[in-house]
């Protein structure tokens, strides 16, 4: 039997139990709300639930408000301003998304995003607005710190309870409710349960099952993962969105060229041939509505024969001096000085691929972030819906922002309305018993964690990524199994590569549910392209659902969530 001592430290609650002879005592925190995300989402989320009064932790990988997607973003959003209305928007949301996008979820946020983002305001966040956008501002390359770090300072100044360094590796439940998570501190080795009587997901995508990607390292899909695990339903997961202008030069970081500096130069392939443009698109123009399209037409031309080292080529001779006029050639000043200083750009052209980029598909909420597991609310990129098959530029901001208020609020209400706590620490007691098993296992051949990781990432940008075809899902899937297989046989040597493991877990996972749901659509449409199916299909005009049956994976199809029909004509939306 546990005696338990309640010890207050500010709104953290430690509960030290002492141990029987068959049970570790572990330290475990309560909260009245535990967010699970340092990015926009989840501090704007953390930001409204301690509006309402109520106890909030934040749990983050990494420090808040750095090293997320957020973060390093460009800073812009898509809103409704100026002469741009929300019925535009909307319209412009679904017509990029081909019309499998949730339109309720669309309709909130096309129609609550101008308020939302002028409210930023009072978090102390300098937000500029223009016709259709807004934007913040940061330093190089990180000008998504501008929204970020003043959130998570206002979030501590009102009492947010923040704890850095936790890897989140499940979720706790009471029978079919939430209550609860399982911590992983890598720093220490220590596993931490954490009680509360909701729980928001908003821990971002998971760019890092990919080689070739723009998203921080620490971008492995550990919401996903512990949603699906915990019965949450996943949808739109084989919807991965990749930026066509990413620098692939070797022995150089992999970052997003300004599409602006793209059409500055000439983006050509090994014949010299400017393969866009006579296809009839222009990088500056056309990449905030069509990703998708630039993407799969710079792979074809790499698929063919006619790329360098799986890249086509940039050539920028002369952009300094042709008087272009843009602002972003003093950005493109700065990335010669940063990385590009030892390249002479008037001999040498520059390796551009699409990097992974974005994650359209995600948990399934409703309007007000729920899941369909009581107590569990979602926002941000971890969730799908609001996109599609392919999200326009700008709207992931707008969207973590909006539903990060919104899920904030919902489960600050939800946990106002349960009288106690339900608790369990099933899960921590699980991982910490794996984990000692990990640590206490010889070392073997091809089964450390950034082994295992590095084959993954190799076979998903190959078979997973912009252009798909049958032959190529079942490659992937083969070698999902095989390397979720050698996880027997994975071993850790410290602590750190122990949160490598956990992490190297929930990739796996996310990566067979993509590859299930690429397999099973079989058309084209949007960020999704199928060789063998290469064009949209009226009978797949529906969402793939997927949710963990017992053992088994189930994927099943949908019909989409439309608003009224009178609202589709309204906005000039096809429902084909």
């Amino acid at each position: 039997m546990l005696s338990k001592a309640i010890i207050h430290a500010g709104q953290d609650i430690y509960e030290q139990s002492s141990k029987s002879s068959e049970r570790i005592a572990m330290r475990v925190l309560k909260t009245d709300v535990l967010v699970i995300g340092g990015g926009a989402a989840g501090l704007r989320a953390a930001i409204e639930a301690r509006q309402a009064n109520v106890d909030v932790l934040l749990v983050s990988k990494t420090p808040a408000g750095l090293a997320n997607c957020t973060a390093y973003a460009g800073g812009g959003f898509q809103a409704p301003f100026g002469k741009f209305t929300p019925k535009q928007h909307f319209e412009r949301t679904v017509k990029g998304g081909k019309s499998l996008n949730n339109q309720k979820l669309v309709d909130v946020m096309t129609r609550e995003a101008a308020a939302r983002l002028l409210e930023l305001r009072e978090f102390g966040v300098n937000i500029e607005t223009g016709d259709g956008t807004a934007r913040v501002k940061g330093p190089f390359a990180m000008n998504g710190t501008g929204l970020t770090l003043p959130l998570s300072r206002y979030a501590r100044s009102s009492g947010v309870i923040i704890l850095e360094n936790v890897i989140v590796a499940g979720l706790e439940k009471s029978g079919d409710c939430a209550v609860g998570a399982a911590g992983f501190n890598r720093l220490n080795g220590e596993v931490i349960p954490l009680h509360a009587k909701s729980i928001i997901l908003a821990s971002g995508g998971a760019g890092r099952i990919y080689s070739r990607t723009d998203n921080p390292v620490g971008t492995t899909g550990e919401g996903y993962a512990i949603a699906y695990s915990a019965g949450a339903k996943l949808i739109d997961m084989e919807f991965v969105q990749f930026f066509p202008f990413g620098l692939v030069e070797p022995g150089l970081p992999m970052f997003l060229f300004n599409p602006g500096i793209v059409e500055a130069g000439r983006l050509v392939n090994t014949e010299g041939k400017e393969f866009l443009k006579d296809a009839g698109f222009s990088p500056g123009r056309d990449f905030i509505e069509h990703r998708d399209t630039l993407s799969r037409l710079i792979c074809t031309e790499i698929q063919e024969g006619k790329g360098d080292r799986d890249a086509v080529l940039l050539d920028l001779k002369g952009t300094e001096e042709i008087g272009h006029g843009l602002t972003m050639l003093g950005e493109f000043k700065e990335i010669k000085r940063r990385w590009l200083s030892k390249v002479d750009l008037t001999k040498q052209c520059l390796h551009i691929a699409p990097l992974e980029h974005y994650f359209m598909g995600g948990i399934e909420i409703d309007e007000n972030g729920a899941t369909n597991v009581l107590g569990l609310y979602a926002a941000g990129e971890v969730t799908g819906g609001v996109d599609g098959a392919n999200r326009l530029g700008g709207n992931a901001l707008t969207n973590t922002i909006v539903f990060g208020a919104r899920a904030g609020r919902a489960a600050a209400e939800h946990a106002k309305s349960l009288e106690r706590f339900e608790t369990s620490d099933l899960s921590a007691r699980e991982i910490e018993k794996d984990l000692k098993e990990v640590r206490a296992r010889p070392q073997s051949p091809g089964a450390g964690p950034r082994e295992i990781r590095k084959r993954l990432q190799a076979t998903m940008t190959k078979c997973v990524g912009v252009i798909r075809s049958k032959e190529t899902l079942e490659k992937a899937y083969a070698c999902i199994q095989e390397l979720s297989r050698d996880l027997s046989r994975i071993y850790a040597t410290t602590t750190w590569e122990l949160g490598e493991v956990l992490e190297v877990e929930s990739m796996l996972t996310v990566a067979e549910i993509a590859t299930r749901c690429a397999s099973e659509r079989r058309e084209s449409r949007g960020a999704h392209y199928r060789l063998d199916h290469p064009n949209e299909d009226r009978n797949w005009l529906k969402n793939l659902l997927v949710e963990r049956s017992g053992t088994e994976m189930r994927i099943q199809m949908r019909e989409i969530v439309r608003t009224k029909p009178s609202l589709c004509d309204e906005v000039g939306i096809e429902v084909r």
